[in-house]
């Protein structure tokens, strides 16, 4: 089913707002495809198109729209009802390099 789902979600999308969204769209929605077979299936069976979710998902969107507002509008697009809840952390380390752990055994002896 996921195959049929990826196929699904890459239809080219028209549009500069559309076109800025579709990637990461697609990519959130077979992240829940393949987190809830129930979705996959909602998708491979819904009658509207991928471009027309992504239409659907910017419609209201004047200069600007958060991420959550358009994954949200995606998944209910193809599952009506259904809410998106995004959580987030801070690293304050960063990328910068953790300290190696180095035991030595000798000291258990």
């Amino acid at each position: 089913m996921l195959e049929r789902v990826n196929e699904l979600l890459n239809e080219e999308v028209s549009g500069s707002r559309e076109a800025a969204i579709a990637p990461y769209v697609k990519e959130t929605l077979l992240q829940f495809a393949e987190a809830e077979p129930e979705f996959a299936q909602a998708i491979v069976q819904k009658d509207g198109s991928f471009a027309e979710c992504c239409k659907e998902c910017v419609k209201n969107a004047n200069s600007h729209i958060s991420d959550k507002d358009v994954y949200e509008a995606a998944a209910k697009y193809y599952f009506p009802g259904a809410t998106v809840k995004f959580e987030m952390t801070i690293n304050l380390v960063g990328e910068a390099e953790k300290p190696n752990l180095v035991i030595d055994f000798t000291d258990f002896c």
